[in-house]
């Protein structure tokens, strides 16, 4: 078992700056006031925050009477911090709206009275004014920190966690985290931590100095149309992303457009797949070691079934690295589905003596996956310890079966019969070393005869060589 180290260090390497256009447009209520910005060059990787939440609010997450209370027992150094926070627009929320709405009203009829001269007030005028006064300020502190509250807050749940009591906390307010403004081409990575109840953010890019630090407030932002998220973004936070994905006099923007309408298909047309895989061999929620020995003993998925959702994995994957970057931290959900659910099956359908190979191919997207973790997540993290165990167990079967075919090799020496040809021996050796290398790794299992014979071809059908029962070929 891994051992997360016990430190990682911070990085907090950046300032708060008001941002470009509120220094050109003051007046503008469509952008966001301040945000982080690097003060020297963050390697991707970085630990740049982690802290505690300031307010955390069990279920629904936004009871504005639990939020109020809350926040009057912090500190009043903690309560000017929220207070520095942007804010979400009035009518980002229902609660907002008609708070806003109150305040304008009865402010109004207040100037009325604090106009008159104070001789001139009835003492039911001087009552209200006495009264109201003051719980009108309290109406309009909730209201701001409510809308900040709308525009910072974070989820402390996962989507698949259901044992959430009704004291659970649910949604926190990160302080530092908060100042991070949303970009749908983010260059930060936040996770709560649920062990030590701290958020940690980290750089998967290099930041150079002056560039914003931005975060992404949607799980699905790399799924999603401009449009799509806009509407998300305004509906859920009340605020407006502009930038290169979502502003159309952008460069990329077509780009971006194109790249995320065609994630999502793959996403659908992986969840298909997955459906018809599960139909075959054990239920969902068997993967790793369990699902292997399984597909092994039972008829697994026909093996076009696995191809075409190797294939579909492998292009979501270089489809998010375009969009997000070589490092993007959503590369690593597919990596692990294709390692855990879909690899094991294809090996299951391999011949003995091609399951090396495969085997190789897996340890080497776990040791990619694993990378992914620790600039993502950190050191410390659980993430980046389940990612070491993941490759270890990779690299645990490519030994086991270095292992197994080395006895059957010698078994065969001793019964007088020629070692069996294995790897290269049995690839046309008018490949090159890229080609044999690219055959080697790529996982597209494909079965195809040529004059009653199996044989590896490439992209365009031309031999390479054979292989056995099922083959390889380039992608």
């Amino acid at each position: 078992m891994l051992n997360p180290p016990a430190y990682v260090p911070i990085l907090p390497h950046y300032t708060i700056s008001a941002i470009p256009s509120t220094l050109t447009d003051p007046t503008s209520h469509r952008t966001l006031k301040n945000g982080l910005f690097a003060t020297r060059p963050i390697p991707a990787g970085s630990r740049i925050i982690r802290e505690p939440a300031l307010i955390t609010l069990p279920s629904p997450g936004h009871d504005p009477l639990q939020l109020f209370s809350a926040f009057q027992a912090l500190t009043p150094h903690d309560q000017e911090q929220i207070m520095s926070l942007n804010a979400s627009s009035p009518s980002a929320s229902a609660f907002l709206t008609q708070i806003g709405k109150t305040i304008v009203a009865e402010a109004a009829r207040l100037v009325v009275i604090s106009n008159k001269p104070a001789a001139s007030r009835t003492v039911q005028e001087q009552e209200r004014l006495d009264t109201d006064g003051p719980e009108l300020a309290q109406t309009a502190l909730l209201a701001r920190l409510a809308a900040r509250w709308h525009a910072g807050r974070c989820s402390l749940i996962h989507g698949t966690d259901t044992d959430v009591g009704p004291e659970t906390p649910i949604t926190g307010l990160f302080v530092e985290t908060a100042r991070l403004r949303h970009s749908c081409v983010p260059n930060c990575y936040a996770r709560y931590d649920t062990q030590t109840g701290t958020m940690t953010v980290h750089t998967f890019q290099q930041i150079d100095v002056g560039v914003e630090l931005t975060l992404s407030a949607m799980p699905s932002v790399y799924y999603r149309t401009a449009a799509e998220r806009a509407a998300e973004l305004g509906e859920k936070f009340g605020i407006e992303c502009v930038c290169e994905a979502c502003d159309e006099a952008e460069e990329g923007f077509k780009e971006h457009e194109e790249k995320r309408k065609a994630a999502r298909e793959m996403v659908v047309s992986l969840k298909a797949l997955l459906t018809e895989m599960d139909k075959s061999v054990g239920p969902p929620g068997i993967e790793g070691d369990e699902l292997y020995a399984m597909a092994e003993m039972l008829e697994g998925p026909d093996l076009e079934v696995l191809n075409e959702a190797v294939m579909v994995l492998v292009a979501l994957i270089a489809n998010l690295t375009e969009t997000g970057g070589e490092r993007n931290p959503e590369q690593i959900r597919w990596y692990n589905l294709l390692i855990d659910r879909i690899q094991p099956r294809v090996v299951a359908g391999l011949d003995d003596d091609e399951k090396l190979g495969y085997w190789s191919y897996i340890c080497t997207q776990a040791g990619v996956a694993e990378k992914l973790a620790l600039t993502a997540f950190g050191a410390d993290s659980m993430e980046y310890v389940d990612a070491g165990k993941r490759r270890q167990d990779a690299d645990r079967k490519v030994q086991d079966e270095k292992r197994r075919l080395e006895m059957v090799q010698r078994s065969r020496e001793k019964l007088g019969l020629p070692r069996k040809a294995t790897g290269d021996a049995k690839k046309n050796p008018d490949m090159t070393k890229t080609e044999k290398k690219e055959w080697e790794i790529v996982g597209v299992v494909e079965k195809k005869k040529k004059k009653g014979e199996e044989v590896v071809t490439d992209e365009k059908g031309a031999v390479l060589g054979t292989i056995g029962k099922y083959t390889l070929t380039k992608g």
